[in-house]
């Protein structure tokens, strides 16, 4: 068996017992002496120059591509998919962005290079325009412009999100 099956299988054991023990089922945890063995990071699988290059080529080609190329460049410096979507317009100081919900609870403030800084803020100008007022800092960064959740991101809805600006 695998070491990161065995991490999975044992870590399951130890939240079921640590469950059993806070409902009071019962007394002693036979898991607590168990560690799970350490599982090397995985490597990370870059994209090559050209990839990129075509993925910056595919997006200008389709509807919204001032907010996916800023979307895209944002990855590109390393923040993970569910950090681009919990950002909000006073995440961005026009310098860098604070990450204020990221994976294992870790934070912190990542500096954009100038190209990534432009795109998001040619995003904020459309964004600006698309809405025709000022956005406030509470205001998501990543506005969804599909036909089906025009106006959304991530947990607010239309609605809500047209009516505050």
């Amino acid at each position: 068996m695998k070491d990161s099956s065995v991490a999975r299988v044992l870590g399951t054991l130890k939240n079921f017992y640590n469950w059993l023990i806070k409902t009071g089922y019962v007394k002693t945890d036979p898991t607590i002496a168990v560690d799970l063995p350490k599982l090397p990071e995985p490597e990370a699988n870059n994209l090559s120059l050209e990839t990129v290059e075509k993925i910056f080529t595919g997006i200008e080609e389709i509807r919204n591509p001032e907010r996916n190329l800023a979307i895209f460049g944002l990855l590109l410096h390393g923040l993970r998919a569910s950090e681009v979507c919990g950002l909000n317009v006073g995440d961005y100081d026009g310098i860098r962005v604070d990450i204020k919900q990221a994976k294992a609870g870790s934070v912190g403030t990542v500096p954009l290079e100038g190209w990534c800084k432009e795109l998001v803020d040619d995003y904020l100008e459309y964004l600006k325009a698309s809405f025709g007022k000022d956005l406030k800092p509470e205001y998501p960064l990543f506005v969804s412009f599909s036909n089906r959740n025009y106006g959304t991101l991530h947990d607010f809805n239309a609605a809500e999100v047209v009516s505050q600006f």
